[in-house]
């Protein structure tokens, strides 16, 4: 009985010590390689030198409220406008550490409204991102979800497609081809 019971916490405490070596391995690859991607691009891209940011509010033709935020000299620009209870964040250019608080400002501002319940974020003209973009989509779910909100992403192409498929997070967002199918599904109540 005793050989038993110590082979059996041998057992235990081995597969406690793989598990721990396999998710650390998994995480430290996944900022290595997002690491790598940002170090490549960084060489291409201007840096963002203002945090500064301005707000324009407009009424778009599709009906709604709109607001476009955008940092002067920022390479990232997001939009929001209002279907229902749905809104729709269009994201264009580089979501990265210098510009990513742009975002999370108008998720902020999105995610506080109760009369939100679905949140689509239009990631189809984002050129790049890098592990701090990434982290705003991943907090901005779990926000969304603490709240009540489904959170999809339409337009996942490119170098967010890699960055999700890398880290392993392209199933953990419910994604979309367009904005349109993404309204579509949320009007029908489908996933």
């Amino acid at each position: 009985f005793v050989v038993t019971a110590f082979v059996v916490t041998a057992f235990v405490v081995t597969a406690f010590v793989v598990t721990a070596f396999v998710v650390t391995a998994f995480v430290v690859t996944a900022f290595v390689v997002v690491a790598f991607v940002v170090t490549r691009h960084n060489h291409l891209a201007p840096r963002v030198t203002s945090s500064v940011t301005q707000h324009a509010c407009r009424v778009p033709t599709g009906g709604g409220v709109s607001m476009s935020v955008a940092g002067p000299r920022s390479t990232l620009k997001v939009a929001s406008e209002t279907h229902g209870a749905a809104v729709v964040v269009r994201v264009e250019g580089d979501l990265e550490a210098g510009t990513v608080h742009l975002l999370h400002d108008e998720l902020h501002r999105i995610l506080a409204s109760p009369a939100t319940s679905v949140l689509v974020i239009d990631v189809a003209e984002v050129m790049f991102c890098d592990s701090r973009g990434l982290s705003e989509l991943i907090s901005a779910m779990q926000r969304g979800q603490a709240r009540g909100v489904r959170l999809m992403l339409a337009g996942v192409q490119g170098v967010l497609r890699r960055v999700l498929t890398i880290t392993g997070l392209r199933n953990v967002f419910e994604q979309h081809p367009t904005v349109a199918e993404a309204l579509g599904h949320a009007v029908a109540g489908d996933r």
